[in-house]
């Protein structure tokens, strides 16, 4: 399985017409390019680059696309508990050993009713410390799918938060494959 995003930004004025395209394959190699309108021109962004901070904010480039851990990691259910008067199941999720992650261990608070994901919290690539927690809130459901109209990303150490609202989604909308594209990225019109 192959997972392509496209994120387009139209504000703040600082930002505006700023493309960021991620492909992804499923347990394999990630690629991302962004789109920068100050400069004119589209740069790879490096493996080296990815767990750096995507446009001043608390998420990584990495975080963008995958959220740190692949499929193939190792899953164990902690306990259970109640968080945002759901009933979840605490799962730590653990990169096995020679694959490539951001981080070392993730904890996720995962709904039994809706398999939604209200808590996540992110550690470093030992596993040992915190670096940090998303928590996502107002879930709704569109078109029959389930998503969160916010989510916000704190950097632990920093004691910073970036938030994200959600004011339209649309799902099962058919795109052109030119959408996905680094000429996409260049120019903002699909060929």
């Amino acid at each position: 399985d192959i997972t392509k995003t496209i994120t387009l930004f139209l504000s703040p004025a600082r930002v505006k017409n700023t493309r960021f395209l991620s492909i992804s394959e499923k347990n394999g190699p990630q690629d991302q390019w962004i789109f920068l309108p100050a400069l004119q021109k589209v740069k790879r962004i490096s493996a080296g680059e990815q767990e750096g901070s995507f446009m001043g904010s608390d998420l990584s480039y990495s975080d963008m696309s995958t959220f740190g851990i692949k499929e193939n990691a190792d899953h164990t259910i902690l306990t259970e508990e109640v968080f945002q008067n759901k009933n979840c199941y605490v799962v730590q999720s653990r990169t096995k050993k020679g694959e490539d992650s951001s981080y070392g261990k993730i904890i996720t608070w995962v709904d039994k009713e809706t398999w939604l994901t209200p808590r996540i919290e992110f550690y470093n690539k030992k596993g040992t410390d915190i670096v940090k927690i998303m928590v996502c809130e107002n879930f709704s459901q569109e078109q029959g799918h389930w998503f969160a109209k916010k989510i916000s990303m704190k950097t632990v150490a920093e004691n910073h938060t970036t938030e994200l609202d959600f004011l339209q989604v649309k799902y099962d909308v058919e795109l052109p494959s030119g959408y996905f594209t680094t000429s996409f990225l260049q120019t903002g019109r699909v060929r």
